[in-house]
């Protein structure tokens, strides 16, 4: 096993490096560059190119990726263009409402997922069964931005019962309820989308193992049928849901740039955003490197508690 783990760390590290040379290359031929939101009416094409210099935009993409690589390693991400304040200070400031936004939708999704797709796997063809595919593909269908102005029109406009911005009231103190109040628009936009994929997952899943000899077995010996589903199928069953979990962080953390721009939220996302419209690559790359991070341990954890759910996978890895 832990042969596995180190051969996965390594090639976490290479793909850490690819992505964001891919992202610093993408970013540094985007149109545009850094030096606008120095120029003044007053800078002389002589000032531009001294700002240029000063920059570091002149040297080649290698070059200027090798600076930045280097600087990162040594714990400094550079100062953001905008807001003339270093990186890792708007992105630990950015960072406590994305981690909420993003484990609530990823919790939530997974609380309501699970139970719908075992009723779905147990009573197929059922009113659970045909309620969790239209859900299912609801969520697959359309857009985040899309279900996010519909859920503000009806909740927030029309039926006035919950907040549409902010993390918080304005007059009010922060309070856990006001802040899980306002909350709940965000969590159901951003964990719809997965929502639909877990059922779906679920439910396929349920119906391989359910035919299983070791579960045929265990209905033998006179076991509940509950029992069963709950001891032997459901524990099985929820080994393929481990790897869509991390295959959905990506796109949960892509939900929450929607997100946040559509309900006003100071995230990870809305600051990715700005950087990205503001030409302000310090805060791109810091971004993008957070994110890579994440992404990268997340599968790596995820890789862990496979063993965990299923002594085979351990024995088999520690094998290889």
């Amino acid at each position: 096993m832990s042969r596995y783990l180190f051969k996965r760390l390594a090639i976490s590290v290479l793909i850490f490096f690819a992505l964001t040379f891919f992202v610093f290359a993408l970013s540094s031929l985007a149109p545009g560059s850094p030096v606008d939101s120095y120029v003044t009416p007053q800078s002389t094409p002589e000032d531009i190119a001294h700002m240029e210099e000063y920059l570091g935009l002149n040297d080649p993409i290698p070059v200027q990726y090798g600076k930045w690589l280097g600087r990162m390693l040594a714990g400094d991400l550079g100062n953001s263009y905008r807001a003339k304040m270093p990186v890792q200070g708007l992105i630990a400031e950015a960072l406590g409402p994305t981690a909420i936004l993003t484990s609530a939708a990823l919790l939530t999704a997974l609380l309501a997922a699970v139970p719908l797709g075992v009723l779905s796997a147990v009573k197929p063809y059922s009113i659970w069964d045909r309620a969790a595919s239209v859900m299912a593909y609801v969520g697959a269908a359309v857009p985040r931005f899309f279900i996010g102005l519909i859920v503000v029109f009806l909740f927030a406009v029309q039926l006035k019962i919950l907040p549409a911005t902010g993390l918080y009231s304005a007059a009010g103190d922060g309070n856990l309820a006001d802040r899980a109040q306002h909350l709940v628009l965000p969590v159901f936009v951003v964990g719809f989308g997965i929502f639909g994929v877990f059922v779906r997952q679920m439910r396929s899943s349920m119906l391989e193992v359910w035919n299983e000899e070791y579960v045929k077995l265990a209905r033998a010996k006179g076991l509940s049928e509950w029992r069963v589903i709950l001891g032997f199928v459901l524990r099985n069953a929820l080994i393929p849901i481990v790897t869509t979990v991390g295959l959905a962080i990506p796109a949960l953390l892509s939900g929450t740039v929607v997100a946040e721009q559509l309900f006003a939220l100071p995230g990870i996302g809305k600051l990715l955003l700005q950087a990205v419209t503001g030409r302000d690559y310090p805060v791109v790359m810091g971004v993008a490197m957070f994110l890579s991070i994440v992404v990268l341990v997340v599968n790596l954890l995820l890789d862990i508690i496979y063993g965990l759910l299923d002594p085979r996978i351990r024995l088999a890895k520690s094998k290889a």
